[in-house]
């Protein structure tokens, strides 16, 4: 809210349609930079879920049953991401999305 400009103790019907719009831009271009990883302690590991041997790694479709494709975090996937699985996600989604 502190990026937007608007108070953050206003009731949400008391925001404008100005703000509101504002608001929306800032989220859809909002940017972040990611400065190194964190340790494993903080890493963010899945596991358990859709096993990977269950998977086409090219598509990321079913070997099991016709046109289901998974992607992300309902994937038993284990890695070091120094908590940034977010690459996986990302990955596995558009393989899925390419070949719906």
């Amino acid at each position: 809210m502190a990026l937007s400009g608007i108070d953050p103790d206003k009731p949400i019907n008391a925001i404008s349609k100005a703000e509101r719009k504002g608001l929306l831009g800032l989220l859809k271009n909002l940017r972040f930079s990611i400065e190194g990883l964190e340790g494993f302690d903080q890493a963010i590991v899945t596991a358990g879920g859709v096993s990977v041997k269950e998977v086409n790694p090219s598509t990321m479709a079913s070997k099991l049953v016709k046109n289901l494709y998974f992607a992300g975090e309902i994937l038993d996937v284990d890695a070091l991401t120094g908590g940034y699985n977010i690459q996986i996600a990302l990955s596995t989604g558009y393989l899925a999305g390419k070949n719906i």
